[in-house]
């Protein structure tokens, strides 16, 4: 069944075609003949989000693994790492909200999404976090005042959501 869905959704892209480049392509993941294989799409706190195929009766430990692994940000306590899947299924890994005093992005390692996740941190001032310590790693949070963009007023909607 799911297959012949598979198909169709195929044919109807083949038929239509692209008409421009701001076309939305969607990578489908390989599918097995075996009726034991699911697809299930992963999004949200996690390192890689898409589309995966696994077999039926997969854990949710297994499919973070497939996708790279949790984001350091991501909410642990909501989610079952021992849910078992056996049919299509879409999953939402969620953040840590910013409230969270308990939980700080460390500046030296968080990916680009963790940054920002910030008050007052885009993707440009993410961007230079990281160039700039790619060349010095951050010795205290106030270090991040050195990266170009980083004022004293950011450094202080962030400051205690961050560490080193």
């Amino acid at each position: 069944m799911f297959k012949r869905i598979f198909l169709i959704i195929n044919l109807f892209f083949i038929l239509v075609g692209c008409s421009n480049n701001n076309d939305i392509v969607i990578d489908f993941p390989e599918i097995s003949d075996s009726d034991t294989v699911i697809i299930v799409d992963i999004k949200g706190a996690v390192k890689t989000p898409g589309l995966y195929s696994v077999e039926k009766g997969v854990m949710l430990y297994e499919i973070i693994n497939l996708a790279g692994g949790l984001l350091s940000n991501a909410d642990r306590d909501g989610i079952n790492l021992i849910q078992v899947f056996n049919n299509n299924t879409s999953i939402n890994i969620p953040y840590i909200s910013n409230n969270s005093s308990s939980k700080l992005i460390n500046i030296n390692y968080a990916s680009i999404e963790e940054l920002m996740t910030l008050n007052g941190i885009g993707e440009v001032k993410a961007l230079a976090i990281i160039e700039y310590r790619k060349e010095t790693m951050f010795n205290s949070i106030e270090d991040i005042m050195k990266v170009s963009g980083i004022s004293e007023s950011v450094f202080n909607k962030i400051k205690d959501d961050i560490t080193v």
